[in-house]
């Protein structure tokens, strides 16, 4: 039943199916201090609108399907510092 999380600083990852299936999740901060995102980890999370990112990220990677039936993200501004975006990354997402 989570609607909004807040990963703490100096995290440095989010692991596959991290939050898999939080059908109720809306928001979701993402600090700096984050530089992989793992495969699946927020698939299905149908009521996630909201996905910021530290100001100054260190993203590198976002693992396959990470976005995948997020339906309610009308847009996403990714960090400037990513080398990896998989092909399916938003599948699903209408």
């Amino acid at each position: 039943n989570l609607e909004m999380i807040k990963i703490t600083p100096f995290v440095e990852s989010i692991g596959d199916y991290s939050f898999n299936g939080c059908s109720k999740l809306k928001s979701i901060f993402i600090p700096s201090s984050v530089k992989s995102i793992g495969v699946c980890a927020f698939l299905g999370c149908f009521e996630l609108d909201n996905v910021t990112f530290g100001e100054v990220s260190y993203l590198k990677e976002i693992g396959n399907r990470s976005f995948s039936h997020c339906i309610n993200i009308a847009s996403i501004k990714l960090p400037s510092h990513l080398k990896e975006i998989s092909s399916n990354l938003f599948d699903g997402c209408f």
